[in-house]
């Protein structure tokens, strides 16, 4: 099975929440991105649980401009490989 390399902002919640966990379950390696940390540690937890085979998490708010290369620099670390990006 070939792992998707998947790239979420607004994680937490919506249409993003739920295509982590489609891809959670199928095996997938997933950075997520949203505001607040307790809730991408709460989702990283169920999504490991549903089968990822990787998840990290990095707390930002994108309307935080000065944060975007470093967003981009850590979510390249993570995943050196993406094949979704899904903004939401």
């Amino acid at each position: 099975m070939r792992l998707t390399n998947v790239l979420i902002f607004g994680a937490t919640s919506g249409i993003a929440a739920a295509t982590a966990q489609r891809y959670a379950e199928s095996g997938g390696r997933l950075v997520l991105v949203a505001r607040d940390p307790a809730r991408l540690d709460i989702l990283a937890a169920d999504l490991r649980v549903l089968g990822a085979a990787q998840v990290d998490v990095l707390a930002a708010d994108l309307a935080d401009t000065e944060r975007h290369a470093e967003l981009i620099t850590a979510a390249k670390d993570a995943l050196p490989q993406l094949d979704v990006v899904l903004v939401a």
